[in-house]
């Protein structure tokens, strides 16, 4: 009864229907015999992928396998990334990183991480591919704008120390605030700027996000 009424409101049952009927007819009709534990998991990477880029649906056997191998990589190439059209795609790039010298930019997409396709791996799994040991490769195919193809991106990982808050003055009275990064003890550092800006006579102040995409959202 409380899920009938719980259906009436969100139509779920009427998904989860033509779900099943969808499987049914690919579990009769298909010309081989299908892995319909592999159509499972996809139907669910599908659905978690509609929610938004940061959802994602992670099997098992490949979460405890990318644990296992890359919980204490810590190494980068110096971007942050998220997912586009079912791609990872680069949101900002560290300054100063091999990522930035190889001229990796925003908006950039990784067709691939050491050759395997992004489209087919949650953000998560992008992520950590990403990682490994000081001094490693990866290897990168990135998707640009008005490119005819995919361009071989090869980058050096290291282990690349947080950029700081910093502050300028614009014009008289006038700072400029930049925050590079949200990572924990950030706000504590963008308080202790802006105390001794007050202190200084600030009458205006512009703030600087740009690119800024590593951190928590409590900070």
């Amino acid at each position: 009864g409380m899920l009938d009424r719980v259906s009436a409101k969100d139509n779920a049952y009427r998904g989860l229907r033509i779900f099943t009927d969808v499987l049914n007819k690919v579990r009769e009709d298909y010309v081989e015999e299908p892995d319909l534990e592999k159509v499972m998991e996809g139907g669910l990477h599908g659905m978690m992928e509609a929610l938004d880029p940061y959802a994602s649906f992670i099997d098992r056997d490949t979460y405890q396998k990318i644990q296992r191998s890359r919980s204490d990589l810590t190494a980068s190439p110096g971007i942050i990334i998220s997912k586009r059209y079912g791609y990872a795609y680069v949101v900002s790039v560290v300054s100063g990183s091999p990522a930035q010298q190889k001229g990796l930019r925003t908006g950039d997409l990784l067709e691939s991480i050491d050759g395997e396709m992004t489209s087919s791996m949650s953000l998560w799994e992008a992520r950590k591919l990403l990682l490994g040991t000081e001094g490693s490769s990866v290897y990168l195919r990135v998707i640009r704008a008005r490119r005819t193809a995919p361009s071989q991106v090869d980058l050096v990982r290291q282990d690349i120390p947080l950029p700081e808050v910093s502050a300028r003055i614009v014009e008289e009275g006038i700072w400029f605030l930049s925050i590079p990064h949200f990572e924990e003890g950030v706000a504590k550092l963008v308080s202790a700027k802006l105390q001794m800006l007050l202190s200084s006579g600030m009458k205006g102040l512009l703030v600087d996000v740009r690119g800024t995409a590593l951190g928590s959202f409590e900070e």
